[in-house]
Parts: structure tokens; C-alpha cells; sequence
């Protein structure tokens, strides 16, 4: 009876854990994005400092891209013409962006995405926990 108990606490507590990445929730990967933190693959966390720059990144029909942007103090971002393009894949209910650039190739994995929040895992198990930037005007 106790094997069950534990069996089953284990079950909802994994299903509780794990968050599911649906195809219309990708939609609020469009927009722009601040690395809040890292998290190692041996679990440590490292809170990262303001960025100097964001990721905007743009998503329409399983095809998008990603450019680094810089905000400026206008409320404007300063933009350049580089910018990485990726395909959005699904394999087993998992997301993952695979991007290709003319100088190599590599893949995320899209942990959780919501309109406020924003988690991908780097192929060597990096996972980057992202926020939306916050608007700020000097008066």
C-alpha cells in the first residue's frame, strides 16, 4: 500500500513539474527579451545584471528569427541587419529551435513560454530564463 502512496505522490508531483509548451503558446515568443538568469546543468544558478542588450525575436507559421537589439534611453532599441533565422520543430510534444547561420548550426529546446516568461535549454543543458524588459523614461 505504501508502494502505491509513494507512486502515485510521485506521479503528481512530476506532472505538477513538468510544463507543457502548447503550438499557440508560441505566439508570445514574438517581441522582446532580457536573460534573467542561467541554470547550470549541475544546478547552480547564476542571476545575471541589466543587460546592454535584449533578444528580439520574431515567429510566424513555425519559421523566425532572432537579433540582438540595444535599449536606448529614448525607449527606442538600436538594431543592425544581423540577425539569426530558426525553424520551430515538434518531435514528441517538444519544441525545440533550430537555427542555421552561414557559420554553424545548433538547437534549443523551448522548456516553458507564457506572455511574461521565457525558458530555453541550450543543447549542453544551459537552461536561460527570460523576462520581458521593463520600460523606463528619465524625467
Amino acid at each position: 500500500m505504501n508502494r502505491v502512496i509513494c507512486a502515485l505522490a510521485l506521479s503528481i508531483l512530476f506532472i505538477s513539474c513538468t510544463t507543457s509548451v502548447s503550438e499557440s503558446s508560441l505566439k508570445n515568443l514574438n517581441g522582446y527579451w532580457e536573460v534573467e538568469k542561467v541554470v547550470f546543468p549541475d544546478g547552480t544558478e547564476k542571476i545575471l545584471p541589466p543587460s546592454e542588450t535584449h533578444d528580439y525575436y520574431e515567429y510566424k507559421d513555425q519559421k523566425g528569427f532572432r537579433k540582438k537589439v540595444t535599449p536606448l534611453v529614448t525607449g527606442n532599441y538600436l538594431v543592425n541587419d544581423l540577425k539569426d533565422e530558426f525553424v520551430v520543430v515538434q518531435k514528441e510534444g517538444v519544441f525545440c529551435m533550430n537555427y542555421k547561420t552561414f557559420l554553424s548550426k545548433w538547437s534549443e529546446q523551448i522548456k516553458s513560454i507564457d506572455t511574461d516568461q521565457l525558458v530555453l535549454e541550450s543543447e549542453e543543458h544551459y537552461q536561460y530564463y527570460y523576462k520581458r524588459p521593463q520600460a523606463f523614461s528619465v524625467k
